[in-house]
């Protein structure tokens, strides 16, 4: 049971840029010293706004990890650089607590 427990805490979000909506709205830590997730310190609009509205069911927190971006996982550095140039974002989230 503990198996479907903790995949409760992962959702994976969608997000598309268009020449409206380019910023994703996050301000996140890579200080942490884990180098596998980037954490998430603050929401402030952007494509991570408009989904917290439109998903109040999967909104994503402060304090959430984003542990994979189209695919590319546990290397947060290579994850920064996908979000920075791909218009289209599938990521996976987990929820740590």
């Amino acid at each position: 049971m503990g198996a479907a427990c903790a995949g409760q805490n992962k959702f994976d979000v969608t997000l598309q840029r268009t020449e409206d909506a380019t910023s994703l709205g996050i301000e996140v830590d890579l200080k942490g010293g884990n180098n596998a997730y980037i954490k998430i310190d603050a929401i402030t609009g952007g494509l991570f706004g408009d989904w917290n509205k439109d998903h109040p069911d999967k909104e994503i927190k402060v304090e959430d990890r984003i542990v994979a971006v189209n695919g590319v996982k546990d290397d947060a550095a290579a994850m920064i650089e996908v979000c920075k140039k791909a218009d289209k974002l599938e990521l996976q989230i987990h929820r740590p607590y």
